[in-house]
């Protein structure tokens, strides 16, 4: 697939060495006090161990192996480990005939230097390269610049933690996820080489994966180039290699769009709009094919509604694994009504309504606190609505609260593709693009992050808390970590980079 070979380049442009750099002698550490001595000779008299290399990482653990120092008299080998700014210390030695270690002792989200010296006596030798393993760094991260048309792109974080991306480039649907061997992304891969052309920021293809499940998987879904299908793809293997099938063919005359999707003790839930005016839903285990899936289930209008509407649905699983299913419904009024509904159920419930306005750029997402559903939705009430972006909660979904307006960051008049996550304690974010014509930097620039952290009272600014950057977001997407820090990823649509973001 000669076509992507601009995949290759793409370690020019990231931020951070990898495992397996460049070999750096260094004298810092146990020994300062060696002689230096003349050229060809080593400066402790102790030659350092070579290829030091780290052959596994994960959340709790990394592994390494080195080629042995070539000088007589060796009794063992001490690895040292830093944080990315801090002083080197020793781990447990091994012997002289133990060419390998294993670090049981990492923080999952932390990031680490290691190198190995040779031990004569109770001396210590040369280092060896030092290699970095571990989290992405907190901060900001481009993944690759001036490359990346501002199309699908989706975020998901695996089972340490870690951050993997799907994004378009050239029709194509590539994978990509955060390497902690290397301390590096991984050079993405091809999930389908024909993907929709879809419009800057539309949201047609989303990546999910299980964490309630054993499975370790990652899933993608996404509407087929012609809209005649819901394709469906699986990785078991970090993302490496990628099973590809159909979900759902359209009818005869009918197109299929905005697939979304939700993952969940190994199983999969998946909803679609067909031709904008109609919702559907499907749901199977992950070990099994979609043909053997539960039939499709259709979502019905909310009260006081006669069809849907043609905006991105949402899809969230409760504390229990249980999927619930936002999207727009059309008022007979002719306004837009946010809708929430919970499959298998016979009537759908309104979040919240336009009052006769047709907004026609409505987005919303949904997340849960236990079985407790919130919602942060955009939704115009008139044409002169100035904070069209709304956060409403639910005790059970059946009845929503008083729609809560966010402040505003600069002069926003649209704020699309919103993205909500929320805490078991309440703690919620909402991230959106800014859509207005000064780029919606305001005093804080893009992306829009809203955050509270008791669901009432909210701040708005952006990841940048020193205001240097000039980043003009779309289609920003946010995660969860374990640890209740977010990620954000964007489209940098003033040099056309990608961003990922970790909130230190």
């Amino acid at each position: 697939m000669h076509q992507f070979a601009w995949i290759l380049s793409i370690s020019s442009a990231i931020l951070i060495a990898g495992c397996g750099s460049a070999p750096s002698p260094s004298t810092s550490g146990a020994d300062a006090s060696a002689d230096t001595g003349p050229v060809g000779i080593t400066a402790t008299g102790i030659a350092a161990p070579s290829q030091f290399t780290c052959t596994s990482a994960s959340k709790n653990a990394a592994g390494f192996t080195w080629a042995a120092s070539p000088t007589a008299g060796v009794v063992g080998y001490v690895v040292e480990r830093a944080a990315m700014t801090g002083d080197f210390s020793a781990q447990p030695a091994v012997d002289a005939k133990t060419l390998t270690f294993a670090d049981l002792t990492v923080a999952q989200f932390e990031t680490y230097r290691y190198r190995v010296r040779a031990k004569v006596g109770d001396k210590l030798g040369d280092s060896s390269n030092e290699v970095t393993v571990g989290a992405m760094p907190a901060g900001f991260r481009t993944f690759v610049g001036s490359s990346i048309p501002e199309r699908s792109l989706d975020l998901a974080l695996d089972g340490n933690g870690d951050p993997a991306l799907l994004f378009d480039k050239d029709k194509a649907l590539l994978f990509s996820a955060w390497d902690r061997k290397q301390a590096n992304w991984k050079v993405p891969t091809v999930v389908t080489p024909s993907f929709l052309d879809g419009d800057p920021g539309s949201n047609v293809a989303t990546l999910a994966f299980d964490h309630a499940g054993s499975s370790g998987t990652f899933a993608i879904v996404w509407a087929s180039a012609d809209g005649q299908e819901i394709d469906w793809a699986l990785s078991s293997d970090a993302g490496k290699t990628w099973q590809q099938d159909t979900l759902a063919v359209a009818p005869v005359n009918s197109h299929f769009s905005q697939p979304t999707l939700a993952l969940g003790n190994g199983k999969a839930h998946v909803a679609w709009l067909q031709d904008g005016a109609r919702l559907f839903y499907a749901t199977g285990t992950l070990s099994t094919p979609p043909k053997n899936w539960t039939a499709d289930k259709e979502a019905p209008p909310a009260v006081k509604a006669d069809k849907l509407l043609p905006f991105a649905p949402a899809i969230a699983l409760d504390a229990a694994q249980l999927p619930a299913i936002a999207y727009f419904s059309h008022g007979t009024d002719d306004g837009v009504i946010a809708t929430f509904w919970r499959p298998g159920d016979a009537s759908a419930r309104s979040i919240m309504n336009s009052e006769g306005f047709p907004d026609p750029q409505a987005s919303l997402s949904i997340a849960f606190k236990g079985s407790a559903p919130r919602a942060a939705i955009t939704l115009h009430k008139s044409a002169a609505t100035v904070a069209p972006v709304w956060f409403v909660t639910s005790s059970d979904g059946n009845s929503w609260g008083v729609p809560l307006a966010l402040p505003v960051d600069g002069a926003a008049a649209n704020h699309r593709f919103t993205r909500l996550v929320t805490t078991s304690k309440d703690a919620s974010a909402i991230t959106y693009e800014s859509g207005a014509s000064d780029g919606g930097k305001g005093k804080c620039g893009d992306p829009k992050l809203a955050l509270s952290t008791d669901g009432v009272t909210w701040t708005t600014c952006s990841p940048d808390a020193d205001h240097g950057r000039s980043d003009v977001a779309l289609a920003s997407r946010i995660a969860l970590g374990a640890d209740g820090k977010r990620w954000l990823a964007w489209h940098n649509v003033t040099d056309g980079s990608l961003m990922v973001w970790r909130e230190p």
